[in-house]
C-alpha cells in the first residue's frame, strides 16, 4: 500500500509537471513580437527589368502592397535573374544564364559585412537552376555596424563575377540596392 500511495505521489508529480509546461507554452503562445517587413529592392540600377510584381505568401508576413518579385539585368553576353524569396530577412536570390538558357556559375564576391551569399540549400531554383540567396542580415554578421534590418547604404550591394563552365568570367556585377518597407513580420517566442 505504502509502494502504492509513492507511486501515486510520483504520478500526480509528473502530471503537475506536465500541466505546468502546457500553460508555459499557451502562454508564450501569446508572446508575438512585431517588426517592420522589409525587402531588397534593385529598382534603380540602370538597365534593370521589373518583370513580375506580387506578394509574399507567408501567414506571418502581412504586406501593405504588391511589391516587384521578379528582375532581369540583361548584359551583353548573360541575363542575370533575381527574385524576391518567400523569407522573412530581406533576401533576393540569383542566378545567371546565357540567352541560350544555359546556367552560368555565380561567384560571390564578399564585401563589407552586413549581408552574404547563402546557396546551402538545394531547393532554391529560379527556371529550373539551382540559385543563390542574398540575404541581408545584419544582426548576424559581427563586422556590420548596423543591428536588425536597417538600413546601411555603404555595404547594400550585391557583388558577384559570372563565369562560363569552363571558369571564364564573362563579367562581374556590383548592384546596390535599397531596403523598402512593406508590411509588417510576425514572430512567436517560444522561450
Amino acid at each position: 500500500m505504502f509502494l502504492n500511495l509513492c507511486s501515486h505521489k510520483n504520478n500526480r508529480a509528473v502530471m503537475e509537471r506536465i500541466v505546468f509546461a502546457i500553460a508555459c507554452l499557451l502562454a508564450c503562445a501569446g508572446c508575438q513580437y512585431e517588426y517592420d517587413y522589409k525587402y531588397i529592392s534593385l529598382e534603380e540600377i540602370e538597365g534593370i527589368r521589373i518583370t513580375s510584381h506580387g506578394r509574399l505568401d507567408r501567414s506571418d508576413i502581412v504586406v501593405d502592397h504588391d511589391m516587384p518579385m521578379r528582375y532581369e539585368l540583361e548584359r551583353k553576353t548573360y541575363i542575370v535573374i533575381f527574385e524576391i524569396d518567400n523569407y522573412h530577412w530581406p533576401n533576393i536570390l540569383v542566378i545567371a544564364k546565357s540567352f541560350n538558357a544555359d546556367s552560368l556559375v555565380i561567384e560571390p564576391i564578399k564585401i563589407g559585412g552586413c549581408g552574404s551569399f547563402n546557396n546551402l540549400i538545394d531547393y532554391l531554383r529560379i527556371d529550373d537552376m539551382q540559385a543563390w540567396r542574398y540575404e541581408w542580415t545584419p544582426s548576424l554578421h559581427r563586422n556590420c555596424p548596423v543591428k536588425g534590418r536597417e538600413s546601411h547604404p555603404p555595404d547594400q550591394v550585391i557583388n558577384f563575377k559570372v563565369k562560363n563552365p569552363k571558369g571564364e568570367i564573362l563579367g562581374e556585377e556590383r548592384l546596390p540596392f535599397t531596403l523598402i518597407a512593406n508590411g509588417t513580420y510576425y514572430e512567436i517566442d517560444a522561450l
